[in-house]
């Protein structure tokens, strides 16, 4: 299991006000939900937790938003930001994918990356 630092100390101000994590533990978060839960051995959150974060709250369309994220009607769960850094997992395949970027108003890297993941289709 990666280490957490008890205080983590940042420097800058953000004007997203958004996350600040390493790629590791990013990936491990994920993991964890992927897991219902699970990371390793070790329980992190209850099963029924992990549900209610991963199940649309949300009305209509084919895209709701769950507890801190958003999923679509093939349970794919997804959380971007507001630089372009974009976190997907799908329950189906089995697979998580981290894309740290910094491209504010410019590049949208999500669709040629989602694009690559479903096969090039």
């Amino acid at each position: 299991m990666p280490f957490l630092p008890a205080r983590l100390e940042v420097s800058f101000a953000g004007g997203s006000g958004g996350l600040v994590t390493t790629a590791w533990d990013y990936a491990v978060f994920l993991q964890m939900l992927l897991n219902g839960g699970l990371y390793g051995d070790v329980r992190l959150l209850r099963p029924e937790t992990v549900r209610a974060m991963l199940t649309a709250h949300t009305p209509g369309g084919t895209r709701g938003y769950g507890y801190g994220c958003g999923i679509n009607d093939d349970r794919v769960f997804t959380h971007s930001g507001s630089s372009g850094t974009f976190a997907w997992g799908d329950p189906q395949r089995k697979v998580i994918v981290v894309a740290l970027t910094q491209t504010p108003g410019s590049t949208d890297l999500r669709a040629p990356l989602m694009k690559i993941l479903n096969g090039g289709t």
